[in-house]
């Protein structure tokens, strides 16, 4: 019992040692009297508000932070016996009589952060006791000096028409979402914050489609950046199938973007390196009963080794819907067994019958590939009855033709499609006078 006490006493001097000093900075001594700290906390404050350091906002918004909370326990005389014996570590568990777990009356809550001890706000905030004082926020410049406004900026910092989308708690990504989110949390009088909005507008037009950048203001949704354990701002969050992480870097478009597509999932795309492991994914993965709800599956034939973000963005967002594969690498092997002379090439089968397939012959861009993934799932069973008859009838057009024919008019596209359907694969073709000579053969 004694080695208990010794070493619980021990974690709280240590804690006493590292606590921030509140009477430093006030700038006052111990023994200041209540109008001293109250003179001490108007001085201060009025030197670090935010709006009065748009050059240095983030050091200005800690700093604020700070004071307030300094004087919020320093006026209370229940408070400031309690951190005058244990520090802030006994603030925070709950010694003395007002210094309860859930917080402060005054609405403050000490939390540990990663970079040390920081302060969050429940109830009220820095701006709120500041008001208290001055009868109002912000400062704007005038003839006389410093005025005070009204209120509080409080607006959007993303209107209806950004393409950050702004996020409320009813709309915030939980597990069944599916896409990949990046989220900024946020309070619209943050300078820092403020200098964020093109920044962040241009990662969201970059990343349409493939990660989806949503914003929420902390001033009208206190409760939820409390539960995500918003202690500073901005706060940037990636959010993938209720999974969050929380950003650590630096605010710039590169860091941000790096680590949105870091977090893309790349689990959904089986990778088909041989014939057998191409026939596991037909049988196993294309069906209904291997988890393809519409019965439809789909491979990407290509040169590169890397899964690009647009495919994984794909995969993601129709798992359990559309099963998809990858033959990276020019694997000639696999894409010969397919009838696949040209790279890069997407072919979608139904029910993983290979002789049935039907080639994307849109871009290979996330907007036009979404668009007809979705239509294929509203179609469902009818697209591949379609195909399969579709798909019969121009194989015996195919065989109906004669070298004699004149070909010459057509487009790469059909001269391709001409060869695919008489199972035939061109290789070593690059021209279409390459892919004429083939089909007269």
């Amino acid at each position: 019992k004694r080695d208990i006490l010794s070493f619980t006493f021990l974690l709280l001097l240590t804690a006493y040692a590292v606590a921030r000093d509140f009477y430093k900075i006030l700038g006052i001594k111990k023994n200041a009297s209540e109008k001293t700290i109250k003179k001490a906390y108007r001085k201060m404050a009025m030197k670090w508000h935010p709006d009065k350091n748009p050059d240095k906002p983030e050091e200005a918004s800690k700093k604020f932070a700070e004071i307030a909370a300094a004087y919020e326990v320093l006026s209370d005389p229940e408070k400031k016996k309690v951190y005058d014996m244990y520090g802030e570590e006994g603030l925070e568990h709950g010694s003395g009589a007002d210094a309860g777990g859930e917080g402060f009356p005054g609405g403050f809550r000490f939390e540990k952060g990663n970079f040390g001890q920081t302060f969050s706000f429940s109830g009220s905030d820095p701006f709120d006791l500041f008001n208290q004082f001055f009868g109002g926020d912000d400062f704007s410049r005038g003839s006389g000096g410093p005025k005070m406004r009204k209120q509080r900026e409080s607006g959007d910092l993303y209107g209806s028409k950004s393409p950050v989308k702004h996020l409320s708690a009813g709309k915030f990504p939980g597990q069944s979402s599916r896409h990949v989110w990046l989220v900024k949390l946020y309070a619209p009088w943050c300078g820092h914050c403020q200098g964020m909005v093109s920044m962040l507008e241009t990662l969201a037009n970059e990343l349409s489609g493939i990660v989806k950048i949503g914003a929420v203001n902390c001033e009208k949704e206190k409760r939820l950046c409390e539960e995500q354990g918003v202690v500073s701002y901005p706060t940037i969050l990636s959010i993938v199938e209720g999974t969050v992480t929380r950003y650590q870097g630096d605010n710039n478009l590169k860091n941000l973007r790096d680590f949105a597509l870091e977090k893309m999932p790349e689990q959904y795309v089986v990778n088909i390196r041989r014939i057998e492991t191409a026939e596991e994914f037909m049988k196993g993965h294309c069906g209904v009963k291997g988890g393809s709800t519409t019965g439809i599956c789909g491979i990407l034939f290509t040169e590169k080794f890397d899964t690009s973000p647009t495919f994984k963005a794909l995969s993601f967002q129709f798992r359990g819907r559309i099963a998809l594969g990858e033959v990276r690498g020019n694997n000639q092997p696999v894409a010969q067994y397919f009838n696949v002379g040209t790279l890069p090439t997407l072919l979608f089968l139904c029910e993983g019958d290979k002789g049935v397939p039907f080639r994307y012959d849109g871009q290979l861009k996330i907007g036009p590939l979404q668009s007809y993934m979705k239509k294929l799932i509203r179609g469902g069973k009818n697209v591949c009855a379609e195909m399969k008859k579709s798909i019969g009838a121009r194989k015996e057009r195919a065989r109906s033709l004669s070298s004699d024919d004149d070909f010459s008019k057509l487009k790469m596209s059909e001269i391709k499609e001409l060869l695919s359907d008489l199972d035939h694969v061109c290789k070593g073709c690059v021209e279409k006078s390459d892919f004429l000579e083939a089909l007269k053969k």
